[in-house]
């Protein structure tokens, strides 16, 4: 059994900080404390409740397959909400529902009337942020405080990448009047023991405002990917909005978009994104970003195709097509956004170079191979359909087709 208790918080003269003890029957925590340290001007609406706690260990002890005991109050429809979460997880990756004791709290707690978003300077974040911000909804509905996070991407010891990031960031919510709350956690040591951050990553980042959700309505999770490239991930359209309490909803936003759409609609358009756009946690100048990883190459290829790249003044140097040829795509998703700027840089004519050095690179990871075999199985049965159902031969398909193209362009449709 994992079992969290001695639930308490503590303040400083510029920080308020909620912190809990972690221990389990195995001794694998030692007594580890997890904790949440606020601005000061956040102590009148930390939460009451445990709830941040459910989301920030419910996967690990599943992870772990034991069950989660939690001495305090959580959420009824948290709660609920969980027990959906564990059954889609357990579809997805090695772990196993358990089950979770905890005092329930029916009632609904106050409402907030601010509305969140997550804001790391990347491309998702910033076109969350720009595409509310433009959008006709009235100022109530409009994004109005944004939560940065030490800790993720942004290392609790890496003091030089903090300020540096801090520094953008602070500018970007002055520049839109936005309120930005700095939160730094200690989430990031549980994902390096037990459980991958790719799945975690998104019950670690709901945490953050469970433990302030008396200030909320709602806050946004920027989507990573688009309705179209969705599989089992950690943050997912899926998933978030489970984690949401009687008074607080999370809802993932920006999977009708792509990379490049990302950039062509907003954030291409935006002078203070071009300047400030973050999307490397090793940068090794004082620039944003070190222009050599492969995120910093794959997003400059995506401002590439969308015709900005130039505009944008936060990489040190421009990708070279050895670059290209070079990725490492062996990472979970790389090779979903590898084959996102490849088939949209060929449906556009891009450079031919460009083009086959980009190729070169994702014809050695496994989405190529495994759309290969899917396209080749997916001919074999139309094939067998037309053949042996529908009794046509492959010249009569065509013929067919061809006799309907001409019907439709002398009829078009209403």
């Amino acid at each position: 059994m994992i079992t969290i208790d001695n639930i308490r918080t503590r303040q400083t003269d510029t920080q308020v900080e909620l912190r809990g003890r972690v221990r389990s029957h195995n001794d694998l925590f030692d007594d580890f404390d997890v904790w949440w340290r606020y601005p000061l001007s956040c102590r009148e609406v930390l939460t009451d409740t445990a709830n941040p706690f459910l989301a920030a260990m419910l996967l690990p002890s599943m992870r772990l397959g034991q069950e989660l005991r939690i001495d305090g109050r959580i959420s009824q429809t948290l709660l609920e909400g969980a027990q959906k979460y564990m059954q889609i997880a357990a579809k997805w990756w090695p772990v196993k529902p358990i089950r979770i004791t905890a005092d329930p709290c029916p009632q609904a707690t106050q409402r907030g009337s601010q509305i969140a978003a997550f804001f790391s300077g990347g491309l998702d974040s910033f076109y969350t942020l720009l595409k509310n911000e433009a959008s006709k909804l009235p100022d109530e509905q409009k994004i109005s405080r944004l939560i940065f996070i030490r800790g993720f991407d942004v290392g609790l010891t890496n003091d030089k990448l903090y300020d540096l990031a801090m520094a953008r960031i602070s500018a970007i919510a002055d520049a839109l009047d936005k309120e930005l709350i700095v939160v730094s956690t200690n989430l990031m040591a549980i994902s390096r023991q037990i459980v991958p951050w790719d799945w975690y990553h998104g019950p670690a980042l709901i945490s953050v405002p469970l433990a302030i959700s008396p200030l909320f309505c709602k806050v946004l999770i920027p989507a990573t990917f688009s309705y179209r490239e969705l599989f089992p991930w950690g943050s997912h359209p899926l998933t978030d909005p489970l984690w949401s309490t009687e008074s607080m909803t999370f809802e993932h936003d920006g999977c009708e978009a792509d990379r490049i759409e990302k950039i062509s609609s907003y954030v291409g358009r935006s002078r203070l994104a071009m300047d400030n756009l973050r999307v490397c946690s090793q940068p090794q100048t004082q620039y944003l970003n070190c222009g050599v990883c492969e995120k910093c190459i794959r997003t400059m290829l995506n401002l590439q195709i969308a015709g900005v790249l130039e505009a944008c003044t936060s990489f040190p140097r421009r990708f070279t097509v050895s670059d290209l040829r070079n990725l490492d795509l062996t990472g979970i998703g790389r090779d979903v956004y590898a084959m996102e700027n490849y088939e949209a840089l060929r449906a556009s004519g891009g450079d031919r170079r460009i083009l086959r050095a980009l190729r070169f690179a994702v014809k050695k990871g496994p989405l190529w191979k495994a759309r290969q075999i899917l396209r080749k199985t997916a001919g074999k049965i139309d094939r067998n359909v037309n053949k042996h159902i529908l009794g046509k031969h492959p010249e009569s398909g065509r013929n067919e087709r061809k006799e309907d193209r001409i019907i439709l362009k002398q009829n078009p449709l209403p």
